[in-house]
């Protein structure tokens, strides 16, 4: 069972500053933005950002072409993709999580060229097959979301309720894991609600420092004050519920609260701030500062007219965000079921603000697949994940900052 039913990810690669389009990192790299199309099978490639809504792509993964969306166009290989839900990099190489096919398809630079393929894969043996690696810690059953940071790439295995980290560079197909969140060790994929393990975990991030995790099915977010360093590592905050042992939908109250959550779908931390997609509650959180204790409530609410909830036409003050990121000067929301991207020209400071760009749609009030007709450069189907690769300079900005 794939957690597109409960939700999907968005991913966006963004470097670019919103003053200065052609912003590189290091001085090399052009910004783009790319995003997991989940249901048309390809992976979107924007360059540079895009700065008007509606904008087209430029690049497309796992198909020939805009008009294509097979899964595994041509066949399972290095260039095929069969419901891609993440997408992230580390400011050279490119990363996508290629669910359904149980792999990660690792680029070791930016693809510049349609249907280009990949020079390494994870979790399979070879790129042409879908025969499983042999080692425990090189296996995965759903990859959906990914993150890297300090040379070392975090994969979520959704099925597997844990999240891998392997240690870059990827030189090799079936490389390793070097260690695992959520599970004692890497044959264990059973479901809990204590501090170490959880039920379907989603969206991690990190600043390089501390991690946290969305935990769906257990309606609550578990927070490390530092990215943990043995497998089966406890958590040290939780939030959304008031104990480490409890996970009812909202905390067991009849309606949201700045302090509950109802099937969150993703994390991004980024220089003190904690933004959280509350899925199932149909709002963005935001803590200003890095939480420090359990149930803390959050200072803003996006895509919801206020914590407690209410009645949401379609517009730009409304969202599904199952995703979420920021570059330091935007905010970035992937609102899977309406099929769109949602971005914000600065970082929210009040809750409510609309956004001011979309993506994947002609206007703010449409909310079709595809825009209701055939597979395009700018329509989208359930986009995937949202990441950001770069934070201004190509480093995530230390705490504090």
């Amino acid at each position: 069972m794939h957690k597109r039913g409960l939700h999907l990810g968005l991913i966006l690669w963004v470097l670019s500053s919103a003053a200065c389009i052609n912003y590189t990192v290091n001085g090399t790299l052009p910004s783009i933005l790319a995003a997991a199309d989940y249901n048309n099978n390809r992976v979107l490639i924007w360059t540079p950002m895009p700065t008007t809504s509606n904008a087209p792509a430029q690049v497309v993964l796992g198909q020939p072409d805009f008009a294509s969306s097979a899964p595994n166009n041509g066949g399972v290989s290095a260039s095929s993709l069969r419901n891609p839900n993440g997408v992230c990099g580390d400011g050279k190489a490119l990363f996508v999580a290629d669910e359904t096919n149980a792999r990660v398809l690792v680029w070791n630079t930016v693809p510049t060229s349609n249907f280009q393929p990949a020079n390494f894969v994870l979790g399979r043996k070879n790129s042409t097959s879908l025969t499983a690696c042999t080692a425990s810690a090189a296996q995965m059953t759903q990859p959906a979301d990914c993150y890297v940071v300090n040379n070392q790439l975090f994969v979520e295995d959704y099925a597997h309720n844990h999240i891998l980290i392997f240690q870059l560079p990827i030189t090799q197909n079936c490389q390793s894991a070097i260690l695992v969140i959520g599970q004692s060790n890497f044959s264990n994929n059973g479901t809990n609600c204590t501090p170490s393990i959880g039920h379907n975990l989603n969206g991690p991030s990190t600043d390089g420092r501390h991690f946290a995790v969305a935990d769906v099915n257990n309606n609550r977010v578990l927070l490390w004050n530092n990215i943990p360093t043995v497998n089966g590592q406890n958590a040290d905050i939780v939030l959304g519920q008031a104990d480490f042992f409890s996970s009812g939908v909202n905390a067991g109250a009849g309606s949201p609260g700045p302090n509950t959550l109802s099937g969150p779908g993703s994390t991004f931390i980024y220089a003190g701030r904690l933004y959280v997609g509350d899925v199932a509650n149909n709002r963005l959180l935001i803590w200003n500062s890095w939480p420090t204790q359990n149930q803390q409530p959050a200072d803003l609410v996006i895509g919801a007219p206020n914590f407690t909830g209410g009645a949401c036409t379609v517009s730009s003050t409304c969202a599904i965000p199952t995703n979420v990121v920021t570059d330091g000067r935007r905010l970035f929301a992937s609102d899977t079921f309406l099929h769109r991207i949602l971005i914000y020209n600065s970082l929210p400071t009040t809750s409510g603000v609309p956004a001011d760009l979309v993506l994947g749609q002609s206007d703010f009030t449409t909310h079709l697949a595809n825009e209701g007709g055939s597979v395009t450069s700018q329509g989208l189907f359930n986009p995937g994940q949202i990441y950001t690769n770069g934070f201004i300079s190509g480093v995530q900005v230390p705490w504090g900052y």
